[in-house]
């Protein structure tokens, strides 16, 4: 899914039938610590509940993994015989998942609403810098503007097409990635799951984190933030409730050895955006918090405030503190 360096683990910690804090789980009388390992979105995982039926938890944690790798067949670049990728093959799927459809239809909202800094056809500037920084002797400023002009000009939101379940592009050449918010759709999806299994007090952790209920000591869940310079020291503490949690950053995946070429995108410009360190939104929803922090990592400042003021149910935090 998203680039592996941002991506690297799933741990899912469930309480009310548990006890779990952060990733560190403490059991309540009579319930037992249930695991399950594999590999999910491209990286070695484990998810962890509590429960006190061990029949019970390993039908949830079975429902988690299925759910996860369903998918990921849909929304994965890495899998040829994904729909999003015969989408970008054949530049038109008919019958597609209703999960595509709407993925993708959210994701032109955030779009609209950020008047094209969140972008998903920005997927051939991707493969530009990719193929540009693979090859021989490549130039360490990136590709020349001519090749990312050619790029340009198939990237544009407004060009993709639904009908019902069917989705097709309006240009040739053109390919989407829903890199910057799939991961966040996958972790609401697997909160469902966990709700409807019983679990009423949980943190969901897919590198986006959902939280429902409360920590089993009543308490809000916290979330640590990470300095951008000093990854591992902690700026900020979020309490968490019925809320998600998500981070862009360009140190996620580089084309080079420069900070400053990263799989961020300004789609305008054709180059990665280098405005801020990280950006943090807190939302309803993983995949509004997930869409939004990718779309706000490449808005300038001035818009950022202007755009945060249309959002009354969302805080965002520029490089650790609160915008």
């Amino acid at each position: 899914m998203k680039n592996q360096s941002r991506r690297r683990f799933l741990l899912i910690t469930g309480a009310s039938i548990g006890f779990a804090f952060s990733g560190m789980a403490v059991p309540i009388p009579g319930n037992y610590k249930h695991s399950k390992r594999g590999v999910l979105l491209g990286a070695n995982t484990e998810i962890q509940i509590y429960h006190e039926d061990k029949e019970v938890a390993e039908e949830i944690l079975v429902k988690c993994f299925d759910e996860v790798r369903r998918l990921e067949s849909i929304f994965s670049l890495y899998d040829q015989d994904s729909d999003i990728c015969k989408l970008n093959s054949l530049g038109r799927i008919e019958s597609s998942p209703i999960d595509l459809v709407n993925l993708v239809k959210t994701s032109l909202e955030i779009s609209e609403f950020t008047d094209g800094s969140f972008d998903v056809t920005v997927q051939p500037l991707w493969e530009l810098y990719a193929n540009h920084y693979k090859s021989p002797g490549f130039n360490p400023e990136g590709p020349s503007r001519d090749d990312i002009e050619a790029a340009l000009e198939v990237v544009n939101y407004k060009n993709i097409s639904f009908e019902q379940k069917t989705i097709w592009f309006n240009k040739q050449r053109m390919g989407i990635t829903l890199n910057g918010i799939a991961q966040g759709y996958i972790t609401d999806a697997v909160t469902r799951i966990l709700s409807e299994s019983g679990i009423s007090n949980m943190l969901v952790n897919m590198g986006e984190y959902r939280s429902i209920g409360t920590h089993p000591n009543g308490k809000n869940w916290q979330i640590g933030l990470a300095d951008p310079e000093k990854p591992w020291s902690i700026v900020r503490v979020l309490p968490l409730k019925n809320r998600a949690v998500s981070t862009s950053g360009g140190y996620g995946y580089r084309f080079g050895d420069s900070l400053d070429h990263h799989h961020i995108f300004d789609p305008k410009l054709g180059e990665s955006a280098n405005y801020y360190k990280s950006i943090t939104v807190e939302a309803p929803s993983a995949t509004l918090a997930d869409g939004l922090s990718t779309a706000f990592f490449a808005v300038r400042r001035e818009k950022l405030a202007e755009l945060n003021l249309k959002l009354p149910d969302v805080v965002i935090y520029i490089n650790g503190v609160k915008a």
